[in-house]
């Protein structure tokens, strides 16, 4: 099973962000378009557990089949491996301030068995009064 952990980022209430990760299947290497079927996802209010969204991304919009170096996307800055799955969250999202909320993605791959990674959102306020 790939390696996963919850990670975590403090972003503002009712922005939009973009979740980049670099997803590996059961065999250590990242995932492309044709080695999954399918991509769910849920997000949590952890603060009363509540569900926020829930749906089936499409996986063409999500997955790169090439590793996004930062050469390629300066937004990666983590290593120059690069990342493969981009989820760009709505606002709606993340609604209130001083919250947590999990982004729960499960991939199903086309050989083997599904697998969790989970994103942590926290949310800080924004004081403007309209945007």
């Amino acid at each position: 099973m790939p390696r996963s952990r919850t990670h975590s980022a403090t972003v503002y209430q009712e922005s939009g962000n973009s979740i980049l990760m670099r997803v590996v299947g059961q065999d250590a290497a990242a995932v492309t378009q044709a080695s999954l079927t399918s991509i769910i996802y849920e997000v949590t209010d952890l603060s009363d557990s509540s569900q926020i969204a829930t749906g089936t991304l499409t996986i063409a919009n999500v997955i790169n089949d090439t590793l996004q170096t930062p050469t390629l996307d300066p937004r990666w800055t983590i290593d120059s491996i690069g990342f493969n799955f981009e989820y760009n969250n709505p606002r709606t999202e993340l609604p209130n301030p001083d919250r947590s909320y999990l982004f729960e993605f499960l991939f199903t791959p086309t050989s083997g068995q599904a697998w969790p990674i989970t994103v942590e959102l926290k949310t800080i306020k924004v004081y403007a009064a309209t945007f």
